[in-house]
């Protein structure tokens, strides 16, 4: 492959560092075996502006080239290590040097530390937290955590590598979606005051979670939270949570305790399936709703309390479980109003019975057919000339 001489290209046509088409037209012309993905590449930095911020800012510091490299991702789809080589070539081109990188050991943060000690990057680049200050972004990496203003995201599959307990740093008000999914080492999260949200699959298919204690400043918890944290033994919900999501412990195995709130008023679809460990729970008195299989194949549920609040039960929402006490006042009315709707059915079919028996009587004393009220007719063998029915009375 050809190796583009940026600078000289510059130095001939500076026309490129405003123009791109002209850049990608004498990248094309004066070096025809290059890879289109890189021409491609390079042109995005100049046209997105990067080039420019790199000339403004004679010595970028590692977190602008990572901040660079997000832009590239995230509006062209450009990643991985030529997007880190393009990048390289521009700022020698333009005559910037990156930082050096640096590697700083820290201790272990506490869980209630206002801010990190340290950001570290993608890269494996650790900076200094005036660089984070000075740097004036909306976004930064600190212990492979992305956080974008408050909101804490999951960057690629850099989490999978965390094992044991993790504290989330105090500032974080949401955890995003599908933030710690995956970590199958992962063991316990310790979650800081002001957390208000856990998004979509926050902690899905964490397999060794066995204990999380969320915030009570928590009101939201997303669809699928806790789908598959299979050793997740006991949950307590904050009580600013209205809704226990759809499939939020979906195949929890080892729940055995679940603390609902009466701040609760919708219980999900599927919000419990394959809790095999839950051998009862307590439904409070806010909850109106229960959604289609909501405690489906919790094959050791054998105590449930529903209050009378509760006006509507989803398909087969207790379906294979080995329930032997339950308080459910839903079907217990619904059972009553059964039974009196078959009453009343039969108090209108003996009246109607009546009714007839009365009718057909009265048409015998008139001589009539008892069935239609036609005469008879013939000399012998009398029939009604409307039903054409022998008289038999």
């Amino acid at each position: 492959m050809e190796q583009i001489d940026l600078k000289q290209l510059i130095e001939q046509y500076p026309e490129v560092l405003t123009d791109g088409t002209k850049l990608k037209a004498y990248i094309l012309d004066l070096y025809p075996q290059c890879k289109r993905g890189m021409v491609n590449i390079l042109v995005a930095i100049q046209q997105c502006g990067i080039v420019s911020e790199m000339q403004a800012s004679k010595n970028p510091s590692a977190l602008d080239m990572s901040r660079w490299k997000k832009v590239l991702d995230d509006d062209y789809g450009f990643a991985g290590a030529t997007a880190e080589t393009c990048m390289q070539m521009w700022c020698s081109a333009v005559g910037v040097q990156l930082e050096v990188k640096v590697s700083v050991e820290t201790k272990p943060n506490k869980p209630n530390d206002n801010i990190p000690p340290k950001i570290e990057e993608k890269a494996d680049e650790t900076l200094a937290l005036q660089d984070l200050q000075n740097s004036q972004k909306d976004w930064f990496l600190y212990e492979g955590f992305l956080f974008a203003g408050a909101i804490l995201k999951r960057v690629k599959n850099e989490y999978l590598k965390y094992k044991g307990e993790i504290n989330i740093p105090k500032g974080v008000t949401c955890i995003g979606e599908n933030a710690f999914a995956g970590c199958e080492n992962l063991t316990t999260i310790i979650m800081p005051n002001g957390v208000t949200s856990i998004g979509n699959g926050a902690f899905k298919g964490c397999k060794s979670l066995i204990s999380i204690a969320i915030d009570g400043s928590v009101t939201n918890i997303g669809d699928g939270a806790f789908k598959g944290c299979t050793e997740l033994a006991n949950v307590t919900i904050p009580c600013g949570v209205t809704s226990i999501r759809e499939k939020t412990f979906l195949d929890c195995a080892s729940l055995v305790t679940v603390a609902i709130p009466n701040s609760v008023t919708t219980i999900g679809q599927a919000a419990f399936y394959g809790c095999t460990g839950l051998t009862s729970i307590s439904i409070p008195d806010s909850v109106t709703n229960i959604g289609n299989y909501a405690f489906k194949r919790c094959t050791s549920l054998t105590s449930i309390t529903i209050p009378s609040s509760v006006v509507s039960i989803g398909v087969e929402a207790f379906e294979s479980s080995l329930i032997k006490t339950a308080n459910i006042p839903i079907l217990e009315k619904e059972r009553k109003e059964r039974e009196l709707a078959e009453a009343k059915r039969r108090e209108e079919q003996k009246r109607l019975e009546q009714q007839r028996l009365a009718l057909e009587k009265e048409r015998r004393e008139k001589g009539v057919c008892q069935h239609c009220g036609g005469d008879f007719k013939g000399l012998f063998i009398k029939k009604c000339v409307y039903c054409g029915r022998k008289k038999d009375y």
